[in-house]
């Protein structure tokens, strides 16, 4: 068994420190301004992709309740705030 409990076997897996501090993480919180103006942002630039792509995303949004601001606000954190890769 691994230091995270697991006992599967991953020869090539990366192994984290213990602490577990990892770079990539976004721990700094937002201030709501700087997050209404990136999902803002974010908006705008849906509004202009391509036809095809926008459908979709409409389509989504008209049959789902999971395509909300909250989840275009994940997206931004996941690519941590980069509008052009959250597009």
């Amino acid at each position: 068994m691994d230091s995270s409990g697991s006992t599967s076997y991953k020869p090539f897996a990366k192994q984290l420190p213990a602490d577990d501090d990892n770079d990539d993480d976004m721990d700094i919180p937002f201030s709501a301004q700087f997050i209404e103006v990136s999902l803002k942002q974010l908006k705008d630039r849906l509004a202009n992709v391509e036809h095809d792509i926008k459908s979709s995303l409409v389509y989504a949004q008209q049959t789902t309740t999971f395509i909300d601001d909250d989840h275009l606000i994940g997206f931004l954190y996941a690519e941590k705030f980069d509008i052009d890769v959250s597009i």
